[in-house]
Formats: C-alpha cells, structure tokens, sequence
C-alpha cells in the first residue's frame, strides 16, 4: 500500500486564484468512498468564494517528485576483486505486482477543490506488474567493488487539492494530498559507500517504456506500419522497437545495440517496429571501424565486436559519425563483446612515435617486431588494409597478457614451438597431443590454437602470477588444486580452504588445468622474497617472506613502514594456516636486513645462523654482499630486527676475508680450520670480515698476546710464527724494555693446538707467561692441556696433560682454581644443561698436571659470559656465568665458587639486565679484588655500560654510567688505566683512523664512573692484535696494536697511560706480526 506521504499547504491573501496544469499520468491510481458535494449556492455561482481573487504571499513550496526503493525480492549480486580486474555475469528474472490506492473519507465541498484526479480524466488502476529480465556482463577495476540493486521507482502524484480559508486571518490556504505510485523498475550498479539514490539518479528523470530500467512497460508508439523483418543492411542510427518485449534497439555498426533510455535524442527521429527474433537473428556485434558515442560523451570504436574508449579521434584515428547511444548499453555490453576477439590488427601512435602494429589475442595485444611476423602468424601480406587506427591509451589499456586457457604457438621461419596454454601471464607447453587434451581443451583443440611470433612465446614466464589457481590433470587423475604464491604453489586440502582464502564458492571455476607434469615442475616450498602472506581468515599473522622465511607483523604501521603503503592489504596473498605454520622462520644464511620503524633506519646486517651481523659501513657491504648489495636488502620491523640473536647458532660455518674458517658454538666463534685446506671450505659459505667478527665473537686470551714472558712486570708481544703446524710451528715474543722494544725470543717447533684454549699464562709460578693451549687429534676422544714454559729468554720443553675431556669451547680459560699461583686448564663439560652439566679444571703441578677438579651437576648458563675469575677475593679463581631465560624478567649471574680441591656454594644475583653478550666480563671495578659483571647497556641511540658488584657472597649494587661511547668492537676493555685497583671501561673510538682515532676509558670510582681519559688523535692499528696491558711496568694499562700497512712495513705501537690521558706511541722496528689468533 503507498502512503499518504504529504499535506502539502500554500497560503495566499484573498484575491485571484493561481492557475494550476493537471499532469495525466502514465500509471494510474483509484480513489474510493469520496464523496463530492454542492457549494451552498448554486453550483455556477462558486465564484463567489472569497478565495477566488486570493493573490500568493510567497513562494508555493515543493515536495519530492520521486523516490528509489530498493526492491528485497530480487537478486541484489556484489561484484568486484581486490587482487584484479575482474568480469561477472548479473541475471535477474523477477515479476512482482505493486498495488497503489488511496481512501479519502468525509465529504468535500465543490467549491472548495481546485483538482480532483477523477476530473482529470484518470481511470482505475489498483495495481502494478513490475517484471525485470535481463542478463548481462558486469566490468569491475582492481579493487573495485560494485552491488548490482535491483529497484522500483515511484512517483509523488497529486490526489486532490483543496482550498480552505481562515476567517480571522482572511488567509485563504491550499491543500494537496499526494499518493506514492510505483512506475517502474530496473537494476542500479551501486558503487562501494554509494547510496541507490546517489548511484542512479537518472531514473528520476527517465520515462517509461523504454529499456531495461523499465521492467518492459509500453513502448513508444511506432511511428509507421513498415516493420522490420531483417536488421541486416539497415544504416547506422536506424531506431527499432520491439513489439513483443518491449525494447528499444539502435543500429551500430551493422548490428542491433539495445538502449537502456530515450534520452539525450537517442530514440531520435522515430523508430520502426520489429520483433525479438529478428534483432536476435542479426549480427552479433558492430563490424570493425565502427563508432558510438554514449551520453557521457565517450567515443568508441569497435575492434572485434569490442568498444574501445578513444581519447581523442585526431588522425589516424578516425572515428566517422559515432552513433549515439546510452550509457548502459556500453557498460553492460550488449550486443558488443567485452574485449575484442582474436586476430585483428591495430596499431596507434604515442607523439610521433608509431606503436608496433599489434594482433589481439585473448582479449589482449601481441606486438609484432617485423613485418615478416605479421604475415608468419597468419595475416597475409595484405595485412596493411586490416589495421584499425586506435589512440595510443585504449592500445595500452588492452594490456599485452592474454586471458587464461589461450592456446598459442610460436612461428618463425617455418619453425614451430610446442602448443602452450595461458595460465597466470605464464606459458604452459605442452608435451604431448594428450596433455592438451586431459587440460580440458578437448579433441577440437586445434582449432583453439593461435599462431604469435616465437620471440613472444619465448619472452613469456613460465610460472603463473600471484593467485592463479591451478590443478594438474594427466589420465583422469587430478592433483590439489593450488594456488600460486610468490612464485610457488600452496596446496589446498579442502574446498573450504579454498573458500576461506577469499577464492568464493565459485572457485572451480577459475581454476586453471595444467598438465601434471609441470604442475609438479612448479616449486612447492616458500614464495618468493618480498611476498606479503596470511593465513586465512586472519587465522595468523600478515607476514613478510625475508629469506625464505615468514618475519610477522605486529601492526598495520609494521607493513606500511617497510615500504608497502596504505594499500599493503591489496598485496596480501591468503595460505592455509597449515602452510603458514609450515614456512620456516629464520631467514636464510647471507640474506640481507635492515630494520625499519617509522622513518628511522638500523644498520643493514647480514643473517649468519639465524644471527644478524651488522656491517659498519658501505664498503663493508660491498666487500660482502658486493657491489649491488643494496637491491639485495630486505627491510623488515626494526621490533623484528632487534629481536634477532645477536651470534650464530651452533654448527654454523662462515669464514674471513683471509681464508680462515670459523665455527659457531655455544654463543661464540671459533677457528675451525684455513681454507682451502678444509673439505668444510666452500664458496657457499658466507664471508664475514675480521672486523665484524670482533662483534660476535669472545676475543679471550689467544695466540696472539701481549703478556710477560720474562717476567720483569712489563707486557711483551707474543705471537704464533710458521705456516704449518708441526712442521715449522713456533711461538716468539719480542720483549718490551719499558721504553722501547728489545730481543725477539722464539721457541722450538710446537704443538700449536687449538684456536679456543690457547692462552698465555703462568702455569709454573714462576711469574712468566708460558704458552698454553689445548691439543690432540681429537677433541672428544683425544685431547690434551699443554703448556711450553717461558724461561724469559727463550721456551722450555712443553708439559703435556695425560687424555681429557675437552669439554665445550665457550669458557675454556687457563686460571688459578686451587690458589697456588698457577694457571690450571678449566672448561664446561657434560651434555644437558641441569642434568649432566658441571665443570672441571686440570690442576697444574708446575712441571706436569694432576687429576681433575670437579663440581656437582650446575647450570653452566650462557655461553657469552663464561669465566673462571675471583669471585669471592680468596685467590682462587670461581665458575661465574650468566643465568636464566628473559633478560630482566628472569635475568641473574651465578658464580660456583672454587674451594681448591671441588667446588663448593653457588650464590646468584638478583633480576638484572644481562647486557650484551660479546662485551660480557668480570673485572674488579670497586678495587675490593673480588670480580664483577660488567657488561653494554642500553642501545645504541643510548649506549651505557654497567657493573653488578660482587659481595664475595651475593651480589649488592648494580652501577650504570651514564651516556658512553661504546667504541669499536674487538677494542674494548674493563682494565685498570689509572693504577688505582679499579677497572675502567677503555676502547677505541672515532670513525676514520688518524682523523678522529682516539682512545678513550671511562674512570671507575667504585661506586659508579666518573671522568673519561681521552688521547689525540692516534693510529689505531688493525682490528686483530689491540690489547690493554702495562709494557712500561708503571700499573698502568697501555693501548697496544699491530701497525704499518705493507708487507715490509709490520710494526707494532703502544700508547702509554699517564693516568689522566696518553703519552706519545712508541713502535718498534719492523718484525715479523706473526699469526692474528
């Protein structure tokens, strides 16, 4: 039932009446139970009203004419991809009877109605049949989502209006009942956050009778008896009306074009009837050259049944006299197909330049290079007269990717290419007759095949894009159906998975047969690097794939910050959660990173066993990744990047710029061997240079040393000397007179052993460093402590241990456990961390050694961190370590303290922050002689150091400087510079060597830090080789380094300490520098 929507009033002062039109409508209303009096004068005396000469006061106000409603029992279709453009089909056969009436009870005076519908002429009409039947295609753009609504349109009509007067105010008012009258109805494309109303306006203003938008109501009247039998031959323009079912039709091109609307002149001058039959029995689609224009003012040409919008028809195109037709027509394609068929020739130019003359094919182009092209793939040498002139933009807007399920073939020079299928922008070849047939192109698929250039064939990928769904089909037995992803194939295990990942329940039908056979040639493992992935229905994580790993996002910031904009989401590709979780999560050794968070940038690292490794600078990069390292960089969250470990997972292999192979283990590095020497060595291995290895790697005490082998309190240069172990291995030291450098004393060929245990120490008290070190064939089942004593003039004969347990690398070191004032050989050994987990150290006699001293079963903790040190000031050294499972949460330091013979109470610190693992040391900082846990804080926009002193029986205090320079990695010291029993925090700073080299210790007070002692400018020497230690004999520490840069130029240089800041280098003569480790 339609409302009574409005009384609508004017009000006028007396005098003469307005004139008013009475309208006669196309769709009738009925009235019922009104009643119309007589005036109480005579009826032809009903002038007399004193409303009669009523002249307007002001404006006569206005109501809507006309109202949308969206229809709730037809089909309302929501087209559109967020991924691509996309084609769909919207059909729609509905009938509906719409009723409109309207009572109006009581008795109205004759003379008081100025309009009354029965008095204009209108019949009785109760109701209204709406029928819409129509089926067309639906184009939506990338990311374009459109909701094909069904509607009835409705008209405000007036009823009957009344007059009526106010005797005190002498105002006379108008009255007009309006009724809601359906007229007709259609469908409206609805844009996203569109409204009915906004989208389609044009109903408001469109008349009946004519189109899809009216249901199929009464034509326009033909003007003439000649009917039209048959559309061929009729000129372009010529109007046809269906007598049957009711549509206006207009010549285009040779080929009948239904209009959706009369307006604009389109149904102009009169059009001729005719039948469904004939117009459906007429071409299909305009010829070739033909042209429309639709009321937007939009020229077309039609290439292959197709329009092609042209910007511009200035020469060569020539658009001719374009045929005015409505917009719908275009859009839904009627009588017109969506892109053009196969085999027409166009070319365009763009300027001056003329475009490649181009074969549609698939719905798209296929440029040819040469004239000898167009005629091999089958256009003939007239193939000049066949061109259609288009615009440059509508040649560009066909896009060169045929659609999928394309069969072509390559041709050149009477030579042909396998027949392949178009599947996701990629070539499918096929191998036999039988795959082109098992991928459902079925027997008559020669006739399917379409001949292109073999440059073409050839250029085309061979995997298919983001998205495709494909399924490999061989002799009846299909495999899962899958869907491409960065280049791979995610298989789906169910329809559901399918639908879930956003493929609709209308998947099987955009899934793509290909032969088994390459469907199992596609890779099945991680998409490609850069691929943005989530499980479906938000079932994880949006994740990016950084060598060959997932790296999640925390939040949408996340993924618009490393570079994928506001509209990242469009990039997201939907796996299984299945497949997600399966995806490694560690990027691969050598990829490249870079944290990025807002617009702050972190230094670009290397991965190596899961760890990063940052670079210093460009060039180390380049000496790396090389010189194109930059397009190799994968930026991920700077959360993510910071989250990474900081060395290498145990096992890993990597080697230097000098051929030197390295193992990780336990939190460390360790050299493994020379290459190419090793069977380990490989160019596959990733390269990380010296310099960055002091960042990950514990530089202990090791082959190469400052130490005092003569034992005059003054640090001497120790060092390896030979090339092959056994053969011409030897140890020198080159021995410091205080104020210069004096003899060089060199021992016999010896055992150099292994990299991670070799220290120089004093293992017979006789207060002379002697070279020790952990030999053997094998580390677990053959190995030895071994010690070549220092005489101070040269090397006594090397004291082996009888066979020991090696133990684990990280921790060995060469100290005092039992307080007899020589260097014993401790280390961590067992195999489970908590269950068979302990140390041991081997004592030394002096001249041999003794049987192990053990703990019970311990936690060994982390391997950065590792020390036997004076823990509790008693002389003898203790297993300290770093504890526990969250830094700050569940962070302590533990210390087992040595009772000579065993080891007794572990005593642990409170929660802390455990630092940085590669700076971790135990130094005496309070001057109280017991050792404490210093370590790096902070970050590195707020770099700190900090010290958690020892109680000898807990640990009290944690004393953190404040903002310090944290210097070069592998020159960082805790080492007393100032003789005052404390250890400061000394390194190397600066960026250039002599620019802004200085050396620089941040003073310990005991209780906190004070001053920095600073030098000048200074030569810091190379990376390996830099040592803190007293070769003036003051008690104070020195800066001590290798120098020169030529092979007849090998120095070394140490900066002595005053206290308070540097004395000027002292170098020695050229000597030999020996082995760097």
């Amino acid at each position: 039932m339609p409302r009574l929507s409005r009384y609508v009033s004017w009000r006028f002062r007396e005098g003469k009446r307005p004139l008013f039109a009475l309208v006669v409508m196309s769709v009738l209303l009925s009235l019922a139970a009104v009643t119309v009096l007589p005036s109480a004068a005579a009826a032809d005396d009903w002038y007399r009203d004193p409303c009669w000469n009523a002249q307007p006061t002001h404006t006569v106000l206005s109501w809507a004419e006309n109202e949308l409603e969206e229809e709730p029992s037809a089909p309302k279709v929501r087209f559109g991809n967020a991924l691509k453009a996309d084609v769909g089909q919207y059909t729609v056969n509905w009938t509906q009877t719409r009723t409109a009436s309207i009572t109006v009870e009581g008795s109205l005076d004759l003379g008081k109605i100025v309009e009354l519908s029965l008095k204009a002429g209108y019949q009785t009409q109760v109701s209204v049949q709406m029928t819409l039947s129509l089926s067309f295609p639906v184009a939506t753009e990338r990311g374009e989502f459109v909701t094909l609504t069904p509607y009835t349109f409705y008209e405000f009509r007036k009823v009957i209006t009344v007059w009526s007067r106010d005797d005190a105010s002498r105002y006379c008012s108008l009255s007009a009942t309006v009724a809601r009258i359906p007229v007709s109805s259609g469908v409206c494309r609805v844009p996203a956050n569109s409204t009915l109303a906004e989208a389609c306006p044009d109903p408001f203003t469109r008349q009946p009778g004519r189109g899809p938008g009216t249901g199929g109501t009464t034509p326009p009247t033909p003007p003439g008896p000649q009917p039209v039998t048959d559309v061929r031959g009729l000129a372009d323009g010529t109007v046809l009306a269906t007598t049957d079912t009711r549509r206006i039709y207009k010549m285009v091109g040779g080929a009948p074009v239904w209009q959706s609307t009369c307006d604009d002149g389109i149904c102009e001058p009169q059009s001729r009837p005719t039948t469904q039959a004939v117009v459906n029995a007429g071409p299909a689609t305009p010829r070739n050259g033909a042209s429309a224009i639709d009321q937007r003012g939009q020229v077309y040409l039609f290439v292959g049944g197709a329009p092609l919008w042209q910007d511009s028809c200035a020469a060569p195109v020539n658009c001719g006299a374009p045929v005015k037709v409505s917009n719908w027509s275009i859009d839904a394609r009627d009588h017109m197909n969506q892109r053009p068929t196969d085999g027409n020739l166009v070319q365009a130019v763009a300027g001056t330049t003329d475009l490649p003359v181009a074969a549609t094919l698939g719905g798209a182009l296929v440029p040819f290079a040469n004239e000898q092209e167009v005629i091999e793939t089958g256009h003939g040498t007239g193939w000049r007269s066949k061109v259609q002139a288009i615009t440059s933009k509508s040649y560009h807007a066909l896009g060169f990717d045929p659609a999928n399920g394309t069969l072509i073939q390559g041709v050149a020079g009477g030579v042909s290419t396998p027949v392949a299928a178009l599947a996701g922008s990629a070539i499918i070849p096929f191998a036999s007759e039988q795959e082109v047939v098992d991928s459902g192109h079925g027997t008559n698929w020669p006739s399917k095949v379409r001949a292109v250039p073999a440059r073409f064939f050839h250029a085309r990928a061979r995997v298919p894009t983001d998205n495709t769904l494909i399924q490999g089909a061989s002799g009846g037995v299909a495999t899962p159906v899958a869907a491409m992803v960065g280049g791979a194939r995610i298989n789906f295990g169910s329809p559901q998975e399918l639908i879930d990942a956003g493929y609709g329940t209308d998947w099987p039908s955009k899934v793509q047969i290909i032969p088994t056979r390459v469907f199992n040639e596609i890779r099945a493992d991680v998409p490609a690097d850069g691929t943005l992935i989530q499980g479906i229905i938000g079932s994880t994580p949006v994740a990016k794939i950084v060598g060959g790993a997932v790296v999640p996002f925390a939040t949408p910031e996340e993924v618009v910050d490393v570079g994928y904009g506001a509209e990242w989401r469009l990039h997201v590709r939907a796996v299984p959660p299945r497949a997600y979780n399966a995806l490694p999560t560690v990027p691969a050794t050598k990829t490249l990173v870079r944290g990025r968070s807002g617009g702050s940038l972190t230094a670009v690292a290397q991965v190596v066993g899961g760890a990063r490794i940052p670079f210093g600078s460009g060039a180390d990069a380049t000496a790396v990744a090389g010189p194109n390292w930059g397009q190799l960089v994968r930026d991920i969250p700077s959360r993510a990047y910071a989250a990474m470990p900081l060395t290498p997972a145990d096992g890993t292999l990597l080697v230097n710029e000098g051929g030197v192979l390295y193992r990780a283990l336990q939190g460390n590095v360790e050299r493994a061997a020379s290459c190419p020497e090793s069977t380990a060595c490989s160019t596959n291995l990733p390269l990380v240079l010296d310099r960055q290895l002091h960042g990950i790697r514990e530089y202990g005490p090791a082959g190469l040393a400052w130490a005092d082998v003569d034992g005059d309190g003054k640090a001497d240069y120790c060092r390896r000397v030979g090339t092959v172990n056994h053969q011409d291995s030897k140890v020198s030291c080159t021995l410091s007179t205080g104020s210069g450098y004096g003899a060089t004393v060199t021992s016999g060929v010896t055992d150099w052993g292994y990299l991670v245990g070799r220290q120089w120490a004093d293992m017979n008290g006789d207060r002379k460093a002697d070279f020790c070190r952990l030999g053997g064939n094998d580390l677990r089942t053959d190995a030895y402590a071994l010690c070549t004593p220092s005489s101070g003039s040269g090397f006594s004969a090397t004291v082996v241990s009888a066979r020991i347990d090696a133990g684990h690398s990280a921790g060995r070191a060469w100290a005092d456990v039992n307080g007899d004032g020589k260097a014993d050989f401790c280390r961590v050994r067992g195999g489970t961390n908590h269950t068979d987990a302990f140390v041991s150290c081997t004592p030394s006699t002096g001249a041999a050694f003794g049987n192990d001293i053990s703990s019970t079963n311990l936690d060994w903790g982390a391997a950065a961190g590792r020390a036997f040190t004076d823990f509790n000031g008693d002389g003898k050294a203790d297993f300290c370590r770093v504890v526990g499972t969250v830094n700050h949460t569940a962070a302590y330091v533990s210390c087992t303290v040595s009772r000579g013979g065993d080891f007794g109470a572990t005593y642990s610190s409170q929660p802390t922050d455990w630092g940085f693992g590669a700076d971790r040391v135990w130094a005496d900082v309070n001057g109280d002689k017991r050792s404490d846990f210093c370590r790096r804080v902070g970050s590195i926009a707020e770099p700190r150091v900090a010290c958690t002193l020892s109680t000898g029986t807990g640990f009290g205090t944690t004393v953190v400087s404040a903002l310090a320079d944290w210097g070069q990695p592998g020159s960082r010291s805790w080492t007393d510079v100032d003789a005052d029993g404390k250890a400061d925090f000394c390194r190397v700073r600066g960026t250039v060597n002599h620019t802004d080299a200085k050396l620089s210790c941040l003073l310990s007070t005991g209780s906190g830090f004070g001053s920095e002692v600073t030098s000048g400018n200074v030569d810091w020497g190379f990376h390996t080789g830099r040592g803190w230690a007293d070769v003036n004999g003051d008690g104070r520490t020195d800066y001590c380094r290798r120098v020169g840069g030529s092979v007849t130029d090998t120095r070394v240089s140490c900066s002595g300490s005053t206290g308070s800041g540097f004395a000027a280098s002292i170098a020695s003569g050229v000597l030999e520098w020996g082995h760097a480790d």
